[in-house]
C-alpha cells in the first residue's frame, strides 16, 4: 500500500507564483496526495479545523510547501498551524505536568521551499536557510514526527528558468517527496 501525502500550500499569492503553481499542477493529481493550497481555500484565514485535523489524521506524510519571505514562511502557514494543532489534538499535557505529543506521531514531516535568492546571497548573509526553518522542525519534533531532508529551490526571483529545466526540478520534486 502506498503512503497517503498530504501537502499544505501556503503561499500569499498562489496564483503569481510560477515556481509554486508549478509545484503544485505537478502534485495535485498524483496518486495518494492530497493537495491543499490553503490561501485559496481560507481566503478569510477561517479554517475547517476539523476537515483539516481530519486529513492530518489520515495522511501518513505531510509536507508543508511555501516560499521563503524574509526569513520564514507566509503568515497564512503559522494561522493555520496555530487553528489545527491544537491542545487535545496534536498535543496534551500528562498528570505530572509533561508535554506528550499525540495524533501526529510517527507521520513523516518534510518541506518544499522555493527561495527567492542564491544559496550564495544567503552564505553572503551568514544565514543558513535550514536555520530559518528551525521553527517547523522543532514543532515537528515535538509533536512526534519524524522530519525528512526539505526541498530547497535556490534562486526562484532571480534565475529565469527555461521550460527544460522547469521541467527537470518538477522531476526532482516528485523524487524527492514521492
Amino acid at each position: 500500500m502506498k503512503k497517503k501525502t498530504l501537502i499544505i500550500m501556503a503561499h500569499s499569492n498562489p496564483n503569481d507564483s510560477k515556481i509554486n503553481k508549478r509545484i503544485k499542477h505537478t502534485l495535485e493529481n498524483e496518486e495518494d496526495i492530497v493537495y491543499k493550497d490553503i490561501k485559496s481555500l481560507y481566503q478569510d484565514y477561517n479554517f475547517d479545523v476539523k476537515k483539516e485535523q481530519e486529513d492530518l489524521l489520515n495522511a501518513e506524510k505531510i509536507i508543508f510547501q511555501f516560499p521563503l519571505y524574509w526569513w520564514t514562511a507566509p503568515a497564512i502557514l503559522k494561522q493555520w498551524m496555530d487553528d489545527i494543532y491544537t491542545y487535545g489534538f496534536a498535543f496534551t499535557y500528562d498528570d505530572k505536568g509533561a508535554w506528550k505529543a499525540l495524533n501526529l506521531q510517527n507521520k513523516e514531516f518534510q518541506m518544499i521551499v522555493t527561495i527567492g535568492g542564491s544559496e550564495e546571497d544567503y552564505k553572503n548573509m551568514k544565514v543558513e536557510v535550514k536555520d530559518c526553518l528551525s521553527s517547523y522542525s522543532i514543532t515537528a519534533s515535538a509533536l512526534g514526527m519524524k522530519e525528512l531532508d526539505p526541498y530547497l529551490l535556490y534562486g526562484v526571483d532571480t534565475h529565469k528558468y527555461t521550460n527544460e529545466q522547469l521541467d527537470d526540478i518538477m522531476i526532482e520534486v516528485k523524487e524527492h517527496i514521492l
